[in-house]
């Protein structure tokens, strides 16, 4: 094969003097990479230059017939080559400037930190300079403050706001205590009211039964005087029950005993006229 021509032409004269090659033969025989010799078959084929068969590449019948065609499709993956050649030198040269970069850059760290320190030492400060930097500082203090003193009202905002909860569930508990406690005095009470009206009841059929009843009105133990003090005790009966309707504990208290009054009265009553 003649030298001088490009990786297409080399690889298109080794096809045609080597029908049927494989992508590694042409890559051993040229002394490039694989891949490489791939895109240019790849190439090839998109052209209609080579076909592709199981037992390898060939060149297309009829593809030497135009030179003419031939030499510019050459002409044109020549162009490509070039192209890509020149990329992988470019891509080279960048690869190699960014190490050179990396290497130096140590160093021109410490030029840039020693620039800074020049200038820093060199650049004059002004006294308007300190006195603006010293207002910004103030100001920033007074709102630090300010901010330090809105904090403080609200912890103790919160704090009030806790003792509040605190007393009211301290309120609360207490007036569950108390209304327990009164349930259980009215439970009491409509006990011994119940016991009352029972007696009551009794007493007036017992009343019922009497037959005499003597002619002084005046007379505790008459008949009378006793139908009048269960009439009584019946009224302190309801006054009693509408007491423990609405929830009156005192007023319901102070009924009992007078309900527990009436009976012992009555029952005195009882016994002395029989």
């Amino acid at each position: 094969m003649s030298s001088g021509k490009s990786l297409t032409q080399k690889v298109i004269e080794y096809i045609k003097f080597h029908p049927g090659a494989k992508p590694a033969d042409i890559a051993d025989y040229l002394g490039i990479s694989p891949k490489l010799v791939r895109a240019i078959l790849s190439r090839l084929r998109a052209r209609g230059i080579i076909v592709r068969t199981e037992k390898g590449y060939f060149l297309r019948p009829g593809a030497e017939a135009s030179e003419k065609g031939l030499t510019q499709r050459l002409l044109e993956e020549e162009k490509v080559s070039e192209e890509l050649e020149s990329g992988k030198q470019l891509a080279e040269a960048i690869a190699s400037l960014a190490t050179s970069a990396e290497a130096a850059k140590p160093h021109e760290e410490g030029e840039s930190r020693a620039q800074q320190a020049s200038l820093t030492s060199a650049t004059p400060v002004s006294s308007h300079d300190v006195e603006a930097l010293k207002k910004f500082v103030e100001e920033l203090r007074s709102r630090a403050q300010n901010i330090e003193d809105a904090q403080s009202k609200i912890i103790k905002k919160v704090e009030e706001l806790e003792s509040r909860v605190q007393g009211a569930e301290s309120q609360f508990e207490e007036i569950t205590k108390r209304l327990t406690e009164i349930g259980s005095r009215i439970e009491k009470l409509e006990s011994a009211i119940n016991k009352i009206t029972n007696e009551l009841s009794a007493v007036k059929a017992q009343s019922m039964q009497v037959r005499e009843v003597k002619p002084s009105g005046e007379n505790h133990t008459s008949l009378g005087y006793c139908t009048k003090l269960v009439v009584e005790a019946l009224d302190v009966v309801k006054m009693s029950l509408e007491s423990i309707r609405i929830g009156d504990v005192h007023s319901l208290e102070s009924l009992t005993q007078e309900l527990e009054d009436l009976v012992s009265r009555i029952r005195k009553c009882l016994k002395l006229k029989e």
